[in-house]
């Protein structure tokens, strides 16, 4: 019998794919789901919620979180920027929300700063447990009225 190499092929890609993660892998690099009772929100909490990092490292950072907001309405954010500070657009779908920029401080830390359109400011802090299955991300957020609140999101893998 004689296999096709394109059947060889997809049997390498399957395998590959399901293979675990090895310890020298980026541990950033998952998909998150929020943990709504470990989280804390000032309002409108979201029904569910994803956090999906396909890249994070120095020369980049790249996430998209989606979910379901409280009044029942899509969304789907995503950033892809540098890893160093500088700034770059925040999408929600083909929208431009805002602007946002992080910086990698180390291995466990990612800081970051933004504005939406309506001139919220925000900065926020995530970090990642020393089990690499937790992320935390606490954010602190200004209002154009001068309104401040935090919000804690608290993923696991």
């Amino acid at each position: 019998m004689r296999v096709k190499p394109l059947v060889i092929l997809f049997i390498c890609a399957t395998v590959f794919a399901q293979a675990p993660s090895t310890p020298s892998s980026n541990p950033w690099i998952a998909t998150w789901k929020l943990n709504m009772l470990a989280s804390h929100y000032h309002d409108d909490a979201p029904q569910h919620e994803t956090l999906r990092v396909t890249f994070a490292g120095h020369d980049g950072l790249s996430f998209q979180r989606y979910g379901t907001d409280g009044a029942g309405k899509l969304y789907n954010v995503s950033y892809r920027g540098t890893g160093d500070g500088r700034e770059s657009d925040l999408m929600d779908g083909e929208k431009r929300i805002g602007t946002a920029s992080y910086k990698i401080i180390d291995d466990k830390t990612i800081a970051g700063k933004g504005e939406t359109l309506d001139r919220t400011v925000w900065t926020a802090r995530t970090i990642i447990s020393n089990d690499q299955k937790t992320l935390t991300s606490t954010f602190h957020f200004k209002t154009v009225r001068q309104e401040e609140y935090d919000v804690i999101k608290v993923y696991e893998k």
